[in-house]
């Protein structure tokens, strides 16, 4: 019987030995692991390498900003007979960061510029004299513009490079 008591105690003692090194070798790898995962190490090739096109898109975005004035300014009549004024005048000019997109705009100026006209004389005089409503405008225009690039270009209408239709002036009377 005394022999056996020690058997149990030697096989209870070496027991304790691997749990305590399992469980050394479970926190230490599980430690390594989280280090590399949170340092980026097992990030997938498309993060790391990218694509053609998510790369052009990163380095058109880091380009200069290029204006592209629609010169001269759009004139429209407003199209409601019981608005104040009778005219609408806009400067304004389109932003992208993209030479390929400022030739697109120039070879379709005059497709983009009757487009605007049309948009410009539909708004409202009301709407022109609040912040939102001018937004509201530029922001339609920027989709305009996109439209029409991407009915000649091919591309889709988020991916044309027009980044926003800037109002640089504007006159009602």
């Amino acid at each position: 019987m005394a022999e056996e008591k020690e058997e149990v105690k030697k096989k209870g003692g070496a027991m304790k030995i691997v749990l305590i090194v399992l469980v050394v070798l479970i926190v230490l790898g599980g430690s390594i692991g989280g280090g590399l995962y949170f340092g980026g190490f097992f990030a997938s090739d498309d993060a790391e390498h990218g694509d053609d096109e998510h790369k052009e898109d990163v380095a058109i975005a880091k380009m200069p900003a290029i204006y592209i004035a629609l010169d001269p300014a759009f004139v429209v009549n407003f199209s409601d007979p019981d608005a104040k004024a009778r005219f609408l005048q806009i400067n304004g000019s389109i932003l992208t960061r993209d030479p390929a997109v400022e030739a697109d705009i120039t070879t379709h100026i005059t497709a983009i510029r009757s487009k605007l006209s049309v948009l410009f004389s539909t708004q409202k005089e009301a709407a022109l004299r609040t912040v939102e409503g001018q937004e509201k405008l530029a922001a339609d225009a920027v989709a305009v513009v996109r439209k029409i690039i991407s009915a000649e270009t091919g591309k889709r209408p988020e991916n044309t490079g027009v980044e926003e239709f800037l109002v640089t002036g504007m006159v009602m009377q």
